[in-house]
């Protein structure tokens, strides 16, 4: 989206900017606080008017990827779950340690979230008999 001219005002999820300058080189930031889709509009003032553009479900928030529940089986633990971005690395790390930084934790998988959007990891007892495991996605 281009930047608006002076005097444009935009609406960002429901939220209304106002007072963006080109000049200022100002973006807009926006937090959303649920998953769901968002409209944008971008709305310019000026001596000849006014004018608005929107852009219908130009934003699309989706929900933090869940950690099914845990499966022992045949000695080995299995995590998995879903919604996760489809075609977004993600890597399951290991610590004996749930107090560390997550530098200091180690990588036991990288991989893609499938194109459902589910993942999953299975972790055998001769790999990796204790620890903690979290999800990681940049």
């Amino acid at each position: 989206m281009e930047k608006p001219a002076t005097g444009a005002s935009s609406d960002v999820g429901g939220k209304s900017v106002v007072g963006i300058t080109n000049s200022s080189n100002s973006s807009v930031t926006n937090t959303y606080a649920s998953s769901g889709t968002y409209n944008v509009s971008l709305i310019v003032t000026g001596a000849g008017g006014a004018s608005t553009n929107t852009y219908t479900a130009y934003i699309v928030v989706k929900p933090n990827p869940m950690l099914g529940k845990p499966v022992l089986s045949g000695g080995s633990l299995i995590l998995s779950g879903t919604n996760g971005p489809a075609g977004v690395q993600y890597r399951i790390l290991t610590s004996t340690n749930v107090a560390l930084a997550l530098t200091n934790w180690t990588p036991v998988l990288t991989n893609v979230f499938a194109p459902n959007g589910s993942y999953g990891y299975t972790n055998s007892a001769t790999t990796n008999s204790d620890g903690f495991f979290i999800l990681v996605s940049p």
